[in-house]
């Protein structure tokens, strides 16, 4: 990709995507973990209020909604 300069690391100037959670993970049943209420969710380091739920897929959690589909607010 070559966005070392973009990508990579928290670090202000830096675009991330992350979720805040309403629960540790690490203190949950692993087979309960799609069940963990997702409070907030941040796409290029911008608040996005769609992106509210988790989806088992092979044993990854990954967000709903995929990339290609996020709208910016």
């Amino acid at each position: 990709l070559h966005a070392e300069k973009d990508l990579g690391s928290l670090t202000v100037g830096k675009q991330a995507d992350l979720l805040t959670l309403g629960e540790n993970p690490y203190n949950v049943d692993p087979l309960k973990l799609g069940n963990i209420p997702v409070l907030g969710t941040f796409v290029a380091g911008r608040i996005n209020k769609n992106l509210l739920e988790l989806e088992d897929q092979n044993g990854i959690y990954v967000i709903k909604k995929k990339a290609g589909q996020i709208k910016e607010e």
